[in-house]
């Protein structure tokens, strides 16, 4: 991937068990992004250094304006927080490629969840 040159700084939040060398080792967090409307975004990210073919993975959010990755597992399974337009912030798991939002899968009646802040 190349590096979007509007991304000016990251904070790492925790990593993984995954043995230096291993191209599991994943480091999450989140960074920070100018947009053109001048507006900043906070965006998480995977960043596995030792994965040659895709070592960083910038997260989106659910129509909102910022993410943050809040663990991950040896499996490189992610989990945080990500916005939307109009409910605030909804807790996420990145799996596979793929952004779900807890919210979704889970029936937790009329309780929503915001932060998912540990995973397994």
């Amino acid at each position: 991937m190349d590096w979007d040159p509007l991304f000016f700084g990251a904070d790492a939040t925790t990593l993984n068990d995954a043995p230096l060398g291993d191209e599991k080792l994943t480091i999450v967090g989140k960074m920070w992004r100018d947009d053109i409307d001048e507006r900043t975004r906070m965006r998480a990210y995977a960043w596995r250094p030792f994965d040659k073919e895709n070592p960083t993975t910038v997260l989106g959010t659910f129509g909102g304006y910022h993410s943050e990755a809040l663990d991950v597992n040896g499996e490189g399974h992610v989990v945080g927080w990500a916005d939307t337009r109009k409910h605030g912030p909804q807790a996420f798991l990145y799996s596979d490629g793929q952004m779900t939002n807890l919210n979704s899968v889970v029936d937790v009646g009329q309780i929503e969840l915001e932060y998912a802040n540990a995973i397994n």
